[in-house]
């Protein structure tokens, strides 16, 4: 019989990789007459399109999101995704609703609720939001209200990694859930590379992801220790949205060891990070979210052979630390970077080299045999 399933993902799939990685997972499954739509929003211009592998599965680009947009234009683009999701879903008639986020809950909230157990409903939150954090934004916080009464009707309920599953029962004071599994944020199995043998001077250091803010992440911090380091380290940053107060830092610091590489394609990533040598996340814990988490961009860093340098106070990646074994994982304290030795930090021994296998394959493994069984 063949299957017909809906995945709901406000936000652009461009912004995220482990749902692109996720539908390049579900297409290896597919059957010749199983049918996916997927429902989202158009990324900005700059950003190039994820383009499905079969054509089986169709991507709907409901509405334009920005967050440039005035509060009257976001609430139509809202409305425009949520009924034009809605119409084409009683066109559809899917058998399975997978939504992302709270965000995206509102239709397969009312799909389950007019056809009941002839759906079967899978949900997935990339973060975690506290109750005060669903408070502060009408729509999540109504919708949230809304979808916590059809969770023990979901056959599957994740987050990407225990800690935020913890949370989040916690706060439903539903520590009993059934349904409940752990998805972490992969990516593919074809990114696996060696890691070198040694790193020499000057270390080449990589940034990728978005920078929404001086106050939210180690700039000042790491820009500081790269110029104390005279050449020694050598920085490259690959970002599509720089913070106009970043931009204005960067000018200001005028390190000519720091370079701005702009943003790249999310599929053309391994080929890049191949160059370097270690990859830098530079978060600070100022929300659970954050300080939970385990980032994706760990996990790629270190499937293409590199080390990788993270804050501290993130609770939710101290299971990966690495301190010997390489590529390594090591925990800094980056208020206070000039206390390390960098040729301890890029020292790798002899017979300390280690295999590293995360793949979204083995991941999503689970959760797609559930959707086309």
């Amino acid at each position: 019989m063949n299957k017909r399933i809906a995945v709901f993902h406000f936000s652009p799939l461009e912004l995220y990789p482990p749902v692109m990685n996720f539908l390049d997972c579900l297409q290896e499954k597919l059957s010749e007459n199983d049918l996916v739509w997927v429902y989202t929003t158009r990324p900005p211009a700059s950003m190039e399109l994820y383009i499905p592998k079969r054509k089986q599965v169709s991507i709907k680009r409901l509405a334009y999101y920005t967050v440039t947009l005035s509060a009257a234009s976001r609430i139509v683009q809202y409305l425009r995704y949520y009924l034009n999701s809605f119409i084409q879903c009683l066109r559809f008639r899917p058998s399975k609703l997978f939504y992302y986020e709270t965000i995206s809950s509102f239709i397969p909230y009312l799909l389950k609720k007019l056809r009941g157990n002839q759906v079967e409903l899978f949900i997935h939150y990339h973060e975690y939001m506290t109750p005060k954090e669903y408070g502060q934004m009408i729509l999540n916080k109504t919708f949230h209200q809304l979808e916590k009464r059809i969770y023990n009707r979901a056959k599957w309920i994740s987050h990407s990694n225990k800690y935020r599953m913890q949370l989040f029962l916690k706060d439903l004071g539903s520590p009993s859930l059934t349904n409940t599994h752990i998805f972490p944020n992969y990516p593919p199995a074809a990114w696996v590379s060696p890691a070198k043998d040694k790193i020499i001077q000057p270390v080449k250091l990589m940034y990728v992801g978005s920078m929404g803010s001086l106050e939210m992440l180690y700039i000042r911090e790491i820009f500081e220790w790269i110029e104390s380091n005279s050449g020694a380290v050598l920085l490259d940053i690959y970002s599509f949205k720089v913070a106009e107060e970043i931009k204005s830092f960067s000018a200001e610091t005028s390190c000519n060891y720091i370079k701005w590489k702009g943003p790249i394609a999310y599929k053309n990533l391994p080929q890049i990070i191949k160059l370097y040598d270690t990859g830098l996340i530079l978060y600070k814990g100022l929300s659970a979210n954050t300080i939970y988490s385990a980032s994706n961009k760990l996990f790629e860093y270190l499937v293409c052979g590199l080390d990788v340098w993270y804050p501290v106070e993130l609770i939710g990646s101290h299971e990966y630390n690495s301190p010997e074994f390489w590529p390594k994982v090591l925990p800094l304290d980056f208020s206070r970077l000039g206390q390390y030795n960098l040729d301890e930090l890029v020292e790798r021994k002899a017979g300390y080299r280690r295999q590293v296998n995360y793949s979204c394959e083995d991941a999503a493994s689970e959760l797609i045999n559930m959707i086309i069984s």
